[in-house]
């Protein structure tokens, strides 16, 4: 698109490359779109959190309150300060689902760790 106002010379060579050799100009910066987010984005998350709770709620039958448990798929571990039942769990989940899907995060990997400390937070909540 070329702006012309009645001031300005008209640039002959620009509207020669646009119609006749068909050189788009540069799109405005405006009108990029912005990056979309993977279109199974809901699911990995979700697939993900039920991942962390069912291993949550299995490691709390052998391990105590105050251990540091490694759970699949995170690079860190889960200090159970508590044991969690199953509804608190499904509640915390709903609850990093609709925080992640505000902020969703630039590498769907680190989905697990984020969760795993979004738990770990959730302990001064409970104070």
């Amino acid at each position: 698109m070329i702006h012309l106002y009645l001031s300005d010379e008209t640039p002959f060579q620009k509207i020669y490359e646009v119609v006749i050799d068909g050189k788009k100009p540069k799109d405005p910066a405006v009108t990029k779109t912005l990056v979309q987010p993977e279109l199974n984005f809901a699911f990995l998350l979700d697939k993900a959190c039920n991942d962390l709770n069912t291993a949550i709620t299995e490691t709390q039958n052998t391990h105590m309150e105050g251990d540091f448990v490694p759970l699949p798929g995170c690079s860190k571990k889960l200090k159970l300060f508590k044991f969690f039942a199953p509804l608190e769990l499904k509640f915390l989940k709903k609850e990093f689902v609709n925080l992640t899907k505000l902020h969703p995060p630039s590498n769907l990997k680190a989905i697990p760790d984020l969760y795993l400390a979004f738990i770990n937070s959730s302990e001064a909540k409970d104070d």
